[in-house]
């Protein structure tokens, strides 16, 4: 399959002529319809991106085409997959950080001096222990959210491919 991009205005009469010849079959502007539900063939603005379907007929070359599967489409699928490593690295940057403030709330909390005054403040006491919990909160959702981006990863790549094998 490839694509057209219209660059002067036109009409499906010309454009079928253009690219099919003057014996426009009609199964032929049948398939392309079909592929372009999107364009008004009575007038193609410039701009305008069409879907060819593979015909022995087709006269249009690289020069007017290019391939639906190749660059846009690459380029596309790397930048998914760039973005998805990219979030995968700023919540495993999260999960470390927290577990950076954890410790460092747990080390302090174990110096004797500090353990005492916990220990006689029972306001102080169960601030810790909420902040335990809401560590705990905070360290499950960011396991939730990398096994989600791992999902997201893996079913994306699966896609791109089952598209690239539809479109080739």
């Amino acid at each position: 399959m490839r694509v057209i991009v219209i660059k002067q205005a036109s009409d499906l009469k010309t454009l079928a002529t253009r690219l099919i010849g003057k014996k426009a079959d009609g199964s032929a502007l049948e398939r392309m319809k079909a592929l372009n539900p999107h364009a008004d063939f009575e007038r193609l603005e410039p701009g305008t991106v069409l879907l060819l379907p593979d015909l022995p007929g087709l006269k249009a070359g690289d020069k007017d085409t290019r391939s639906i599967t190749g660059d846009a489409l690459d380029s596309f699928a790397k930048d998914t997959a760039s973005g998805l490593a990219a979030a995968a690295k700023r919540v495993a940057a999260a999960a470390d950080a927290l577990a950076a403030d954890r410790a460092g709330v747990s080390g302090v909390s174990k110096v004797a001096a500090v353990k005492r005054l916990i220990d006689g403040d029972p306001v102080l006491k169960k601030q810790l222990e909420d902040a335990g919990a809401a560590f705990n909160r905070e360290q499950k959702e960011l396991k939730e959210a990398a096994a989600q981006i791992e999902t997201m990863q893996k079913l994306v790549g699966e896609e791109w491919s089952a598209l690239r094998q539809l479109l080739e």
